[in-house]
């Protein structure tokens, strides 16, 4: 699910400190197919943003101080509003690799990180909707696995699946992160894809993405 997506040079050119680059451009890359380290710098003039490239080197030197781990981005711009995602592999839990994101919503024209509840705002959704959406997804992926064969039902039910995926029942609003994606609003949400149960090959397509407008 690696993917990078960078806007024209051009673009918001008023804004930027560096003219000649993209408004969002890699700071660092490793050139590591396998484990990438590829660190993106917010190319805006402002206090504020300063503090944030600050924040998002420290995220992924968290990372990339241990060998084999992975982050990498994607940007997008819709209407005024530019979000960017970090997307991070940690290989060193000495277990399974476990995945992390972080989130950056930017007012362009007010030049203002938004927070959870302003993106939420925008899109005219409450936390109680997007709660119902994630818990519809992950009854949806029971379903599937016990159709498939990877779960029997009558061993492990749906509070037990979600334990193996590492979510806790009471709160799937735990660790989520809001992107732009299209003009549409998305929730990035971590979860356990690779267990005894072997179904890693049920999601190896998985992008941890889940749609909540459309």
């Amino acid at each position: 699910y690696f993917y990078q997506h960078q806007q024209s040079r051009d673009s918001y050119s008023y804004l930027k400190m560096y003219k000649d680059q993209p408004l969002i451009f890699t700071r660092h890359d490793n050139e590591n197919e396998q484990y990438p380290i590829v660190v993106p710098f917010i190319n805006i003039d402002s206090n504020e943003i300063l503090g944030t490239n600050d924040e998002i080197l420290s995220y992924a030197q968290s990372f990339a101080n241990k060998k084999n781990n992975a982050i990498t981005y994607e940007y997008e711009i819709n209407g005024s509003i530019l979000s960017l995602v970090l997307k991070a592999v940690n290989n060193n839990t000495g277990g399974d690799p476990i995945v992390d994101f972080k989130t950056y919503n930017i007012n362009l024209e007010e030049i203002k990180l938004l927070n959870a509840d302003e993106v939420l705002e925008m899109f005219g959704i409450n936390y109680n909707q997007v709660e119902a959406i994630l818990k519809n997804k992950f009854k949806d992926y029971y379903k599937q696995e016990v159709k498939e064969g990877y779960i029997d039902k009558s061993i492990c039910d749906y509070e037990c699946f979600l334990s193996w995926r590492g979510v806790d029942v009471d709160n799937y609003l735990d660790k989520i992160s809001f992107y732009i994606k299209s003009g549409q609003l998305i929730v990035y949400k971590p979860f356990v894809t690779k267990t005894l149960l072997k179904e890693e090959k049920f999601y190896e397509d998985e992008t941890y993405e889940f749609q909540i407008t459309s």
